[in-house]
């Protein structure tokens, strides 16, 4: 900048004229005088040198007003590095031009010797432009001036739309002149539409208070362009140019401020006005955060004059922004009567749905300077702070707090949106952010014992407590086999609380064992239908087990019962085998019955027994220590919300509970399951036909042996043709149905096999080799033989029903 006034210095200024060699000599000796004040001798005689070196180039043309300039530079208070003005005013070129005077140089030690030359007459009158007339002249630089205020005049008017200026076409002046005035006028359009901006945005009562300080932040930045045209009027009405009124129109002296000077004096407070049109414009529709960001795009630019003046603006605009998001982090509260802030509230919502509903991010008003993830950030501290207070009870000091508010008091000169964008204040929020969130971890870890209760669903709803699960399976079987409607919730209660007393669950926190109940739905046939275990929560803990995340859970846990039920059920179809095995020594004909069912249990037995494995280890045990390792580094509620809600998803992914898991492979499980009941029901009614048999052959006998029963051949025959019955009837219907049974459960098994085998997800693809770890289905099936590639996996997922 102080360049550039050097350079219109050199062009305009009074001393641009030709310099006499007496002149020349005295600027020399002032200089030389300086340096020797200064005890700067070297320097004086290496500067005299380079100026004589200067005469004979031919270079420089100018090159006694530059050492004239740099004389008066010599003690310049002008600062490059400083904050410059909002706009650049003259009084520096004054300075310059005063000292630039021949009189100002030579005054006291060449008083007499040189005289003052000025340019000729004709010269200063074309620079002054209309009709060489210094009065009109004048005239038109007034009219100036108070067209720069919006007001209009006789040379300069008012265009009819009122949209701007125009010099009026019945005077006289050179084409060059009109195109300046046209030209310097302009910032008087400029002017008038950033002060009706100013003027409707006041008046507006919905403004708010982002939209109240963006106005007193341009009104602030119009100061400086009102100290500039109360300058330029003190130019054209100084006293030195007002003249008696019978002075001769020729005597009337030149004004110290010309045209071509105002011109060169308002280039830069030109841009400064239109980059301030454009902010209004661009700005006004928005309110709030929306607002700062239409202003954020601004400051990306490499004039640094303009630049000061955008960072002043939206650091001023900013304030009450920061002051929502101070109170917001440091208290929790929330006074925000315009909907400018970033956050808003639903009064709604009760406290116990606090974290999930009450508060949320209005998108459109975060600040474009804020990354989402900061403006989650700053979200959930002020909602760990209300969650500590309004629903923990909560109201301890958060510490880490101090340093924010510190720096928050002290303010400074530096607007706080430069403090943002160097990283500095920045760093304070995230600290003051990650102490409020770590604090409330530390109350729900500590006071209400949060690991403690996953614990609790993961040992009693995900049956992970084998002990327990298996004492209560057994207990509640007799109940659960009855309707629906004949089972007592009661009776289950009290067959619970005999399960926690007979196992290892009895030895577990009391607060953990009361929250524990039945709940019994009327939906389905048998008691099996609608029975589920609940484990209890209340007050901060909801947070953590929303609505829906309890009915996953209620999935899961009939999901895992029914297999636990199931792998039972093959444990006792083996042992009742196992003991009626000696019936088929009385019964040869009914050992190949007897073998076929013994090969399908074993492979029922195989399924199920993968089935429990897979769950138990790959998907329970997998998931927990993800959980609990995600638990020991989380930093916020949020981290630990949504590491529960992915423990969930992925087990029922994984256990096929999921609505979002395939369809086909959840109803081709549950039809295994219900194969294997039929499968139980079946044997249970062959084996009580193998005693029926043995009893009737053993009373036969019993009486052939006492001679009850006559030795004639009518009667062995009748006993001999009841025991063909029951070979051809009884055995051979049977075998139909357990040949029937096998087949439909072999298909049901090969295509939840293909299921398997098409699915994303690893830990289902090895459970497909799992379940056939020796290609018994493959070679039942050319599709399992197919490689696990993925287009094998597309067809094999377009050939399944």
């Amino acid at each position: 900048m102080a360049v550039q006034s050097a350079m219109q210095c050199i062009a305009t200024g009074p001393g641009s004229g030709k310099y006499t060699p007496a002149q020349e000599f005295a600027i020399m000796e002032r200089i030389k005088l300086h340096f020797c004040e200064k005890r700067r001798q070297t320097d004086g005689v290496r500067f005299i040198e380079l100026c004589d070196k200067l005469k004979g180039s031919r270079v420089l043309r100018n090159r006694v007003s530059v050492v004239v300039l740099l004389y008066c530079l010599r003690d310049s208070t002008l600062n490059s590095t400083g904050t410059q003005p909002g706009f650049l005013l003259p009084q520096h070129l004054e300075t310059i031009e005063d000292n630039l005077s021949t009189t100002a140089i030579v005054d006291k030690p060449l008083r007499g010797n040189v005289t003052t030359s000025h340019p000729p007459r004709q010269l200063r009158a074309y620079d002054n432009g209309i009709d060489a007339n210094p009065g009109s002249h004048k005239k038109l630089l007034r009219e100036i001036i108070f067209a720069l205020q919006g007001i209009g005049g006789e040379i300069i008017r008012m265009s009819a739309d009122k949209d701007g200026f125009r010099v009026d076409e019945s005077v006289k002046m050179p084409s060059p002149i009109r195109k300046r005035s046209l030209s310097i006028i302009e910032m008087g359009f400029m002017y008038m539409r950033i002060s009706k901006f100013c003027e409707d945005k006041l008046r507006d009562s919905s403004v708010g208070m982002v939209g109240q300080a963006f106005v007193s932040a341009i009104q602030a930045e119009l100061l400086e362009f009102y100290r500039l045209l109360a300058l330029f009027e003190s130019q054209v009405t100084s006293k030195s140019n007002i003249s008696p009124a019978d002075t001769p129109m020729e005597d009337i002296p030149v004004p110290n401020i010309t045209l071509h000077r105002l011109f060169l004096w308002t280039l830069e407070p030109r841009k400064r006005l239109a980059n301030m049109v454009s902010l209004v414009d661009a700005c006004r529709n928005s309110k709030g955060g929306e607002l700062i960001s239409c202003i954020f795009p601004y400051t990306f630019q490499g004039d640094q004059g303009i630049y000061s003046s955008v960072v002043n603006v939206l650091g001023r605009t900013a304030k009450p922004l920061l002051i929502m998001i101070t109170e917001w982090i440091l208290s929790g509260s929330l006074d925000d009567p315009y909907n400018e802030f970033f956050i808003s509230v639903d009064q709604k919502v009760p406290d116990q749905e606090l974290w999930d509903s009450k508060y949320s991010i209005r998108q459109t008003m975060v600040p474009s300077f804020l990354s989402r993830e900061d403006a989650q950030m700053i979200l959930t501290a002020g909602k760990s702070l209300r969650f500590l207070r309004e629903v923990c009870g909560d109201s301890s000091e958060i510490p880490g707090h101090a340093k924010l508010i510190k720096i928050i008091r002290e303010g400074g000169e530096e607007p706080w949106i430069v403090k943002w964008e160097d990283g500095e204040l920045r760093e304070l929020v995230v600290e003051s952010c990650d102490a409020t969130s770590k604090h409330l971890l530390m109350v729900m870890m500590n006071k209400y014992e949060l690991a403690k209760h996953f614990d609790a669903f993961r040992k009693y709803i995900m049956l992970s407590q084998g002990d327990f699960a298996f004492t209560l399976l057994e207990a509640l079987t007799p109940e659960l086999n009855k309707p629906i409607l004949s089972v007592s919730s009661h009776v289950l209660a009290t067959l619970l609380e005999t399960a926690i007393r007979q196992t290892n669950a009895q030895f577990d926190d009391s607060e953990v064992l009361k929250r524990l109940d039945v709940t019994l739905d009327n939906t389905g046939q048998t008691g099996w239908d609608g029975f589920s275990l609940e484990y209890r929560i209340d007050g901060p803990l909801l947070t953590i087990t929303s609505v829906e995340m309890k009915a996953e859970y209620t999935n899961i846990f009939r999901f895992l019962w029914k297999t636990k039920y199931v792998e039972n059920l093959l444990v006792k179809l083996w042992r009742s085998q196992t003991v009626s095995g000696r019936l088929l020594n009385k019964l040869p004909e009914a050992r190949g019955l007897a073998h076929s069912a013994h090969l399908l249990l074993f492979q029922m037995i195989h399924f199920v027994r993968q089935m429990a494995y897979y769950i138990t280890f790959e998907v329970l045990a997998c998931t927990w220590e993800t959980l609990s390792r995600k638990l020991k580094s989380a930093r916020s509620m949020d981290d630990v919300i949504v590491a529960h809600k992915e423990f969930l998803e992925t087990t029922a992914m994984r256990t096929l509970v999921n609505l979002d898991s395939p369809m086909h492979l959840r109803h081709t499980l549950q039809s295994l399951y219900s194969i294997i009941i039929l499968f139980g029901e079946l044997q249970e009614k062959m084996f009580r036909g193998f005693e029926d048999e043995c009893r009737k052959r053993k009373e036969f006998e019993e009486r052939m042996v006492a001679h009850i029963v006559e030795s004639s051949g009518s009667q062995v025959a009748r006993e001999r043709s009841r025991r063909e019955e029951f070979s051809s009837n009884f055995v051979m219907k049977m075998k139909a149905k357990f040949r029937v049974l096998a087949k439909s459960y072999e298909d049901k098994v090969q295509d939840f096999l293909l299921s398997l085998s098409s699915q994303a997800d690893p830990s289902l693809q090895q459970l497909s080799f799992r379940l056939d770890f020796n290609d018994f289905y493959h070679r039942k099936n050319d599709r399992l033989s197919m490689s696990v590639t993925f287009q094998a996996r597309r067809q094999v997922g377009s050939k399944l029903p």
